[in-house]
């Protein structure tokens, strides 16, 4: 009997070992999952704070290409008035020179230019 009970006593304090290991790595565990928790909770909010970069960006660049193309509209505008106005004087120039000649025939019907 006395043998059984210093066996017993000897698997109770295995069985003690065990459950203090376990406890031990239970702790761990749980300490190694609060950390990973507040790891991604970290990562979770970097996240975020890129992607609210990334919408002010985007918000940027869409307020940046809608003024260029403001810009490039009245631009265009511009410069299709400035056509049009250089197709008149081209017109005008043209006028002016037929004008001329018609002139000088005529001065040199009248006799009153002499032929080069």
């Amino acid at each position: 009997m006395h043998r059984e009970r210093a066996e017993w006593e000897k698997h109770r304090d295995c069985l003690v070992a065990e459950a203090k290991l376990f406890e031990k790595a239970k702790v761990e565990l749980a300490k190694q999952k609060a950390d990973f928790e507040k790891e991604k909770k970290s990562e979770d909010w970097i996240l975020q704070g890129v992607k609210l970069k990334l919408q002010a960006s985007e918000i940027t660049l869409a307020e940046e290409h809608h003024k260029w193309c403001v810009t490039c509209e009245r631009e265009n505008q511009k410069m299709f008035v400035t056509r049009i106005e250089i197709t008149n004087l081209k017109a005008h120039v043209e006028e002016l020179t037929k004008s001329e000649a018609d002139f000088k025939e005529r001065y040199k019907e009248a006799g009153l230019i002499e032929s080069a």
